[in-house]
């Protein structure tokens, strides 16, 4: 069984209407953590939830294939960085990205992201309560 998601039409009108991230968001509220958005005759399958994130990307991800039919798409949203790429190419991005996500490697950026995350947070809080904050340019 396919997982629910917008029709053409409809997911036309909410792209234009709020962007790709703004219409996923919306997409994803509505229909829950994997849906389908179908552009044009490709169909894109979104899993959004932690656990099926972990599922594709790390426990069985020998049986999960970025297809040839969605390169363009792919590279359009993604360009040629590890999440997009296939084959030798993933592969070695993979192993130049290890280091940085090991214990000592993570804690070495680790302030870095905990101020970025704040940041954020303060944003997102502002925007909420219908600001125009900008985020300011960090100082390191």
């Amino acid at each position: 069984m396919a997982p629910p998601g917008p029709g053409i039409l409809e997911a036309v009108r909410g792209l234009s209407r709020k962007g790709l991230l703004g219409y996923v968001n919306e997409t994803w509220g509505t229909h829950g953590d994997t849906f389908q958005l179908r552009l044009g005759v490709r169909t894109l399958t979104f899993a959004m939830h932690p656990d099926a994130v972990q599922q594709i990307n790390i426990t069985n991800r020998q049986n999960y294939d970025k297809l040839k039919s969605y390169d363009t798409v792919r590279r359009y949203l993604t360009g040629e960085g590890l999440v997009a790429s296939t084959g030798a190419l993933w592969r070695r991005q993979r192993k130049l990205m290890a280091p940085l996500f090991t214990p000592r490697g993570v804690e070495a950026y680790a302030d870095i992201m905990l101020r970025d995350s704040v940041r954020l947070v303060e944003r997102w809080d502002d925007l909420a309560l219908g600001g125009t904050h900008r985020m300011k340019p960090s100082s390191t």
